[in-house]
Formats: structure tokens, sequence, C-alpha cells
């Protein structure tokens, strides 16, 4: 009988046997802040799984400006569905900070993935994971206060420990308005009213969390 499926990223469902395995398989690569790792639209099928450091996931609006869809952090398989079909890539990714990770290749991910039971379920589990997530956050643009918004992505990027260091989450504000679907000016007042309670402290491009409690509306 196969084992259950756990729940987490990617690279923290597999086993330490089947992790390594993958990374034997995979080429180390290292990426700078602000560094592309791969574009929108791209023909490129390769897949990343991130070791180390944060990446933004995004799309280009009609102006041409970024639209952070999501961040992404250690374990975070990335790019998986052009390995998967050969599509041109939905969206880009961009280190937030200094990244290490490892590129698998389509045919080699493949290969990979139908030699292992369980390893085609976690990585439907992971897709059906951030479906969800996409369609809450679609929810919280239309219902929630930016405040909230906000809020909420500090707490789940802390949990996942994504974009953080230990003095603080590296995003800007324009950064984290890009995230939660805000106007840099919203989310500068709603950071305003979040460090009134105590919740938060910001400085230049840093943002840390004081009181858990105080980011639970």
């Amino acid at each position: 009988m196969s084992q259950p499926v756990p729940i987490g990223p990617f690279g923290e469902m597999l086993t330490p046997a089947e992790r390594q395995e993958l990374l034997t398989l995979s080429r180390p690569t290292s990426y700078r802040r602000g560094e592309v790792l791969f574009r929108e639209d791209d023909v490129t099928k390769h897949a990343i799984l991130i070791d180390r450091g944060s990446v933004k996931i995004v799309r280009r609006r009609p102006d041409g400006a970024d639209l952070i869809l999501a961040v992404r952090g250690a374990n975070d398989l990335i790019g998986e569905m052009a390995a998967i079909d050969g599509s041109p890539r939905s969206a880009g990714a961009v280190a937030v900070g200094q990244v290490d990770a490892y590129v698998i290749e389509a045919q080699t991910f493949e290969s990979f993935v139908r030699s292992h039971d369980n390893v085609g379920w976690m990585l439907i589990r992971s897709m059906a994971e951030r479906q969800r997530d996409a369609d809450q956050r679609r929810l919280d643009q239309v219902s929630a206060s930016v405040a909230h918004r906000v809020a909420v992505e500090l707490l789940d990027m802390a949990d996942r420990d994504v974009a953080l260091e230990p003095d603080g989450f590296v995003l800007s504000q324009t950064e984290l308005a890009e995230t939660v679907g805000a106007t840099r000016e919203a989310v500068s007042k709603a950071l305003g009213e979040l460090r009134r309670r105590g919740a938060i402290e910001t400085s230049r491009r840093r943002m840390k969390i004081l009181d858990r409690a105080k980011l639970v509306f």
C-alpha cells in the first residue's frame, strides 16, 4: 500500500532519499538579487527547486510593469508547468535576494516522477495547494481591507520562511503592494496602521513582525 502523501512544499514532501536522488540529477545554480530565473513566454522547459532564498513569480501588466503573483521560498518547486507540458512560461521568476537552487531538465524530471509512485501525487497536491491559495487571494482582493491582506501575507510568508531574514522581510513596499494587489500608497497606509497596533516595525526595504497576535483581524 502506498504511503499517505504529506503536505508542504514539494521539496519537503520528498523522502530524504528521493530528495537526494533529485538533487543528484539536477544542476546547482545561484542567482543574485534581481536576477531573472526565467521569463514569461520563455520556451525553456526546466523546473527549479529552490534550496535557499526567495523568488517572486511575476506577470507583465498591460502598462509593462510587473505584477507579483506569489513569492516562493525554500523547497518550493517552480517552473514545473512548462516542464510538464512544454508550453511557454505563463509567468516569470525573479530572485528577491541571493538564491541557491537546483535546475532539473524536463526529461529528467519526467523520468524521476514516473519512477517514484508517490511523487506524482506530491506534485499534484503541491499544484492544488497553489490553486487554492490563488483562489483565496482573488477573494481577499475583492472582499478584504488592504491592512487585512498585508497582515495575512506577512503571516503566510513568516510561516513559510519566505523573503525572511533575521532582521525582517526583504520585500519592498512596492513588491508587497504588487503581491497583495493594492497600490503602494494603500499598502503604506496599511503598514502605518499595523505599526500603530504594535504588530510590526518597518525600515527601508524591511518589515519585521513584532506581535503575530496583533496581525490577526
